[in-house]
């Protein structure tokens, strides 16, 4: 695999590649005009583009004929739908932004920022959902200060509340059993959340660079008892585990919903 020819890609380059991606995880096929109608460009400027990804080995292009990617194209323009991603759920999530505006920045950060940043985004946003004075409680205090144009007040208030919090939620626990299973355990069609990772290798970073970490809720695609890899679905993504990286995730298995 040639991955010198990805050395260097533009902002533009980058924005086609996603795109194919995207129309891919919703149709079978891509054609130029669907490239074209999502970026709202021109049929001679999807042409230019995708010629030079062709020449870089990221998708096989013939005039008049559909779009793939190439396996080297497939997982760069994952790494670069991941980056949108985050940026995206940071932006709506915890900067409270509307969806349209963050659809919108997130299009310019994801190409702005280098990978060690974003990775630092990927450790933050773990933190804030983990963290007991942080949360979705201390993340609508802020959404309220940003519309009422509000000061901080009450700081000692809510050092209390999340105090008072903590010690509910040890209470919570006290007497329950802690059901913790590898996901390799988890039956088919069954939804887990991660409670540990230990895991080295490929499978980390990718798991790193998608904002999986403890508290990320997956589900059992397809598993069979023979050891060969499960599929599972996390943050969107349909992936591949082998069973030795099955082993090395931890979930809390979740209750099935009831029909009635």
């Amino acid at each position: 695999m040639n991955t010198s020819a990805t050395t260097f890609l533009s902002e533009s380059l980058e924005d086609y590649l996603e795109a194919i991606f995207r129309i891919l995880t919703e149709k079978a096929a891509v054609r130029p005009k669907d490239i074209a109608q999502m970026l709202n460009v021109t049929n001679a400027s999807v042409t230019g583009a995708l010629r030079a990804l062709a020449g870089k080995e990221l998708i096989h292009y013939a005039p008049y004929d559909l779009v793939t990617l190439t396996p080297l194209g497939r997982e760069t323009a994952e790494r670069i739908y991941r980056r949108h991603t985050l940026m995206k759920e940071f932006l709506t999530d915890f900067l409270r932004v509307s969806p349209a505006e963050a659809e919108e920045n997130a299009c310019r950060l994801e190409h702005a920022l280098s990978e060690d940043v974003i990775q630092r985004f990927v450790r933050l946003t773990a933190f804030l959902k983990d963290c007991p004075r942080a949360g979705s409680a201390w993340i609508a205090g802020f959404e309220h200060q940003c519309d009422q144009d509000a000061a901080c007040e009450h700081c000692e208030k809510c050092v209390f509340q999340v105090l008072e919090r903590v010690q509910e939620k040890r209470k919570g626990f006290q007497g329950k059993a802690f059901t913790e299973i590898p996901l390799a355990s988890l039956p088919q069609g069954r939804k887990g959340r991660m409670t540990r990772l230990e895991l080295v290798g490929e499978t980390e970073k990718k798991f790193a660079q998608m904002g999986v970490s403890r508290g990320t809720v997956v589900e059992v695609e397809r598993s069979d008892a023979s050891g060969a890899p499960i599929e599972i679905r996390v943050k969107g993504f349909c992936l591949l585990l082998s069973a030795k990286d099955a082993e090395g995730i931890f979930v809390t298995p979740m209750e099935e919903k009831s029909c009635r």
